[in-house]
C-alpha cells in the first residue's frame, strides 16, 4: 500500500477527476534534491566517459540545453504517521489516501518503452513508481550498472558525437530518472516512493522510438507555492477498478467519517475503508 497525504480540497479534486497530479520536480519542497542526485550520477558518468565529460551535463532532463520535464508525485509507505501529518497533511487537518500500488501501476502502464531499458532489456512503463534511494553508495552503484551496460552496447562505439543516437536518449533518460529517485538520508524515515513521468515540454515522450505518432501527454500549468508549475495527471480509477483503498482523517480533521462514506458512494467509489487517525492533537 502507498499513502498520499493531502488537504481535503485536494482529496475532493482527486475523487472527482479520478486523477492525481504529477508536478515539476524542481517545484517540490526541496528544490535541491534532484540537483544532489544528479551531481552524484554525473560524477559516475565522468569517470566512465572522461572524453565526453560534459555530455550528461548538457543532456540530462533539466539541463538548460534541453526542453524536458521530470514530473513526480510523492507517496509514503507509512500510513497515519505523525511526521507525515505535520509535513504533508495540513498539520493533521488533512487526509491520508491509501492506494493499492499494483492497481495504480496497471491504470498507468499503457505507454511503455518497447525497446527496453539498459540494465536488463525489459520493457517498462514510461510512468513508473520508484522507491527512493537514500544511500549515496547505492545511487552510485546503480549509476555504474547503467553506464556499464551502455559501454557493452554496440552504440557505445559511436556515442557522444555530433548526432544524438537513440540509445543516448535512453541513457540520458535513465540517468535523469535515477537522479530523481535520490533523496538525502535526512529524509529516510519518510520511506517515500515516487511516481515519475519524463517527457518533452511539448508533451512528446522522450526516448520512445515506437511512439513517434502517439498522442502528446497533456501538460498544464498551475500556480503553486513555488511559482508557475507544470503538471500532468495519472489515473487513480477507471470504470472497472479503483486504486483508492482507504481514507484516513487526520488528527485535527473535524469531518465525519460517515459524511466521507456518503461522498465516496455518490462519486462511485466502492469498498473504500474510511477511518480516523489513531492520534489526536490541537
Amino acid at each position: 500500500m502507498l499513502f498520499h497525504y493531502c488537504s481535503l480540497d485536494t482529496l475532493l479534486k482527486i475523487l472527482k477527476s479520478r486523477k492525481i497530479w504529477l508536478s515539476d520536480i524542481t517545484k517540490m519542497n526541496d528544490p535541491e534534491e534532484y540537483k544532489a542526485g544528479f551531481e552524484l550520477v554525473n560524477s559516475q558518468f565522468k569517470n566512465a566517459f572522461p572524453h565526453a565529460a560534459d555530455w550528461l551535463n548538457d543532456n540530462h532532463y533539466l539541463s538548460d540545453q534541453t526542453e524536458y520535464l521530470l514530473l513526480a508525485c510523492s507517496f509514503s509507505k507509512k500510513g497515519d504517521d505523525l511526521d507525515q501529518w505535520r509535513a504533508y497533511g495540513e498539520n493533521g487537518a488533512g487526509v491520508c489516501i491509501g492506494f493499492k500500488k499494483s492497481i495504480l501501476e496497471r491504470l498507468n502502464d499503457t505507454l511503455i518503452r518497447p525497446e527496453g531499458n539498459l540494465i536488463d532489456g525489459k520493457v517498462r512503463p514510461v510512468m513508473q513508481i520508484l522507491p527512493l534511494i537514500y544511500s549515496i553508495h547505492e545511487l552510485k552503484e546503480k549509476a555504474k550498472d547503467i553506464l556499464l551496460q551502455f559501454k557493452k552496447s554496440d552504440t557505445n562505439k559511436n556515442a557522444f558525437g555530433d548526432d544524438m543516437l537513440f540509445n543516448e536518449y535512453i541513457l540520458g533518460a535513465e540517468l535523469s530518472e535515477l537522479a530523481a529517485a535520490f533523496k538525502k538520508s535526512f529524509y529516510e524515515s519518510e520511506r517515500e516512493q515516487r511516481m515519475i513521468l519524463s517527457l518533452h515540454r511539448g508533451g512528446k515522450l522522450v526516448g520512445v522510438n515506437a511512439f513517434t505518432a502517439h498522442k502528446p501527454v497533456e501538460i498544464d500549468y498551475r500556480l503553486g507555492g513555488y511559482g508557475i508549475t507544470a503538471y500532468s495527471n495519472a489515473l487513480v480509477s477507471d470504470k472497472s477498478s479503483s486504486a483508492i483503498a482507504s481514507i484516513t482523517l487526520g488528527p485535527r480533521n473535524t469531518e465525519s467519517p460517515t459524511e466521507i462514506k456518503y461522498m465516496l458512494n455518490a462519486l462511485g467509489y466502492k469498498n473504500v475503508e474510511v477511518n480516523t487517525s489513531r492520534g489526536h492533537y490541537r
